[in-house]
């Protein structure tokens, strides 16, 4: 939910404030509650984690391509079906300048980011303990985000390395390392951070690193004990667990309007002033649409992860 909202087009300046200081964090840290130490082979842990996010992203970005095709056929220009293609195989939220413009992939970066931060993750935590885990992963994420200010890696390298510190956080907040004032800090640094500060994962981008990874976590500690609050009141605790439950199929396909001729005509007869939302009412509408249709086709359901309403009433 907090997604869509900070990728509407007119979005406030002080909602994406509040939303991007720890709305993509909030995801490294949940991983990173629910990490491991490697228990199994490297290779075996790259497969099971590529089956569970690279997978999804190459057959979203192969969609793209695929579109990019019939576009480029209908349109008699090669570039629609090149500038996704090459997004593919670059697979990174910098842009790339080429002849046929820009390449990148749009909100499914965070799944190559994620993949690596899992992988790497693991095998950190099979080498160094706590306190020794936590130092090695704040310093490859201070490096990476150091180096992504001299070049880019293809398929998310850096981003994932620099959300090894968010992942490490979600560790030993498991593993009850985490001293309580410490929660109190985080909590205080928060609104500091929404007001002066500013965070994007997509490009290692952080204003002030200490203050942004603190209010990052004091935010998402505020979402887990909201959460709380919710699950104890049924009627919002089933749909929203329900979105959460889904929130894959909707990363990845909530930026498809952007691609759509239909969207492109609807927007050409709008007045400027209302294009943004009317946009994003075709977003919510596209959104319903898609989860509507893999929840009714069982590859889909599986590679997604996606579960239906009823699925998820028997389970509340």
């Amino acid at each position: 939910m907090l997604m869509l909202m900070g990728h509407w087009p007119n979005c406030p300046h002080w909602l994406h404030q509040f939303i991007y200081s720890f709305h993509m964090p909030l995801f490294f840290i949940v991983a990173g509650f629910f990490a491991k130490p490697l228990s199994v082979t490297i290779g075996q842990t790259v497969l099971n984690n590529a089956k569970r996010l690279l997978l999804p992203f190459v057959v979203t970005q192969t969609l793209l391509v695929i579109w990019g095709a019939w576009q480029s056929i209908e349109k008699q220009n090669v570039s629609y079906f090149i500038k996704p293609l090459l997004s593919l195989v670059w697979g990174c939220s910098d842009a790339a300048v080429t002849q046929w413009g820009n390449i990148y992939v749009g909100p499914v970066w965070f799944l190559l980011a994620l993949f690596w931060s899992k992988t790497i993750f693991g095998f950190l935590a099979k080498k160094f303990y706590k306190w020794n885990l936590l130092l090695t992963c704040v310093g490859l994420s201070i490096g990476s985000n150091m180096l992504h200010k001299y070049v880019s890696i293809p398929w998310c390298l850096l981003q994932g390395l620099s959300g090894l510190v968010f992942m490490s956080a979600g560790y030993l907040i498991k593993e009850k390392c985490i001293p309580r004032w410490t929660c109190w800090v985080c909590f205080a640094c928060w609104p500091i951070a929404i007001a002066i500060s500013g965070m994007e994962m997509s490009c290692c981008d952080y204003r002030f690193y200490p203050l942004d990874i603190l209010g990052a976590c004091g935010g998402t500690l505020c979402v887990y004990y909201l959460s709380k609050q919710v699950r104890a009141v049924k009627r919002l605790a089933t749909p929203v667990s329900w979105l959460g439950l889904n929130s894959l199929v909707i990363l990845c396909f909530h930026d498809f309007e952007w691609f759509s001729s239909i969207a492109y005509s609807i927007k050409c007869r709008l007045p400027f002033e209302i294009q943004g939302d009317v946009m994003y009412l075709f977003r919510i509408l596209l959104l319903s649409i898609m989860v509507g249709l893999t929840i009714r086709m069982p590859v889909a359901r599986k590679l997604f992860g996606v579960k239906s309403f009823n699925d998820e009433t028997k389970v509340a």
